[in-house]
């Protein structure tokens, strides 16, 4: 019986591992618009939909269980292969499994059991995303000079008249997912301070997701409003993500 999904010890989204003996790695879980809460404040054309990073943060979260201190974790080729609709007053069930490759790599595949089939011995799983998972040694790149990259942005986006932009493309954003502070733009360019709201913690996290959606929200702001005319985008693959240290609640993109 898997545990609730409010369990104080395990990941939010990752879950528990499901015992085996033999490989592959499993986790089990389940999730809502209510659980965790912030769910409810990703909408697509008013639907809630599991944002992208979520995927990311369930595979870190993964990897994490055997990194030691001095490694770092990487993934790569990740597709997002379908979205997953939460429905209201609805829990939905997800595994993540890895398996072994060559390298010391991992394969991870994150799936949700299809609930329109009401016999659920026979139901099916959809894979929502898939990727490589890599821990290695660590090597961390040299830091970034944020005064020196300020000084490429003249332009300031006003905040909320942006977030106001997207909800007008469908991409409705509640208060949990509101994490840009301030966003500047260029040509083929954009700066955003980001700051987890103080309704969520970033505690037991590897990417909290509220993050790094932000960071990709700002991508509006670079491609540019004649650019995107009418259409709505979501992230369907990301080549790389690096994790080298903790991540505090505050990030520059």
């Amino acid at each position: 019986t898997p545990p609730l999904p409010d369990s104080p010890t395990l990941h939010p989204l990752l879950g528990q591992q499901i015992p085996s003996p033999v490989s592959p790695t499993k986790y089990h879980t389940q999730i809502s618009t209510q659980y965790p809460t912030y769910l409810t404040d990703h909408r697509v054309f008013g639907q809630a939909i599991l944002p992208a990073t979520a995927y990311l943060e369930i595979a870190l979260s993964a990897g994490a269980t055997t990194k030691r201190s001095h490694q770092q974790i990487t993934l790569t080729n990740i597709s997002i292969q379908r979205g997953l609709i939460l429905k209201e007053q609805e829990n939905a069930t997800l595994q993540t499994v890895l398996t072994k490759k060559e390298n010391n790599a991992q394969q991870f595949q994150i799936f949700s059991q299809d609930t329109s089939n009401p016999d659920e011995a026979n139901s099916q799983w959809i894979c929502h995303a898939i990727g490589t998972l890599q821990i290695s040694e660590d090597s961390i790149p040299a830091p970034i000079d944020l005064e020196a990259c300020k000084a490429n942005f003249l332009q300031t986006v006003p905040v909320q008249t942006y977030y106001q932009k997207l909800r007008d493309r469908g991409l409705e954003y509640g208060p949990d997912f509101q994490a840009i502070q301030q966003l500047w733009a260029a040509p083929n360019q954009a700066l955003g301070e980001i700051i987890l709201p103080e309704t969520l913690s970033i505690s037991g996290y590897q990417l909290h997701p509220v993050l790094l959606d932000a960071c990709f929200q700002t991508l509006a702001a670079a491609i540019g409003e004649t650019k995107l005319a009418a259409h709505t985008y979501l992230p369907s693959g990301i080549e790389k993500l690096s994790i080298y240290a903790p991540i505090s609640n505050r990030v520059w993109t």
